[in-house]
């Protein structure tokens, strides 16, 4: 998945509870990328079908300062399936272990602070 600004598409904002206190602090963003991506890839394994004609990105949100959290574009019509999400993505990060998490981050050789800095100089 791309990261991409909130401002080229319209989306429907997820922020898992869990994450907010890596999201909140601007020196903790690279992580909550990794963490968001990793997620992402766990809500389409879990959810299949049912995001059929939904997009699920990375995205800056700015609030009281800029923040990565996750974005849901309907590409199709589609039920709203932003609870579900949420809801899934909460139940992942508190049943999916840490060595998931760091087989996750081994697998993927990506670069997070880059990333991290390209999502949110946008």
């Amino acid at each position: 998945m791309q990261a991409e600004s909130v401002e080229s598409k319209g989306y429907q904002i997820i922020e898992p509870s869990s994450l907010g206190m890596l999201t909140a602090h601007p020196d903790k963003h690279a992580f909550a990328v990794a963490m968001l991506q990793w997620l992402v890839q766990g809500l389409q394994a879990e959810l299949k079908e049912q995001l059929r004609g939904v997009e699920i990105s990375i995205i800056r949100v700015e609030y009281q300062g800029a923040y990565p959290a996750l974005g849901i574009r309907y590409v199709n019509e589609s039920n709203d399936l932003g609870k579900l999400i949420e809801q899934t993505a909460d139940r992942l990060l508190q049943e999916r272990s840490v060595s998931d998490f760091a087989a996750f981050l081994v697998r993927e050789k990506v670069d997070w602070a880059r990333r991290t800095a390209d999502l949110m100089s946008k």
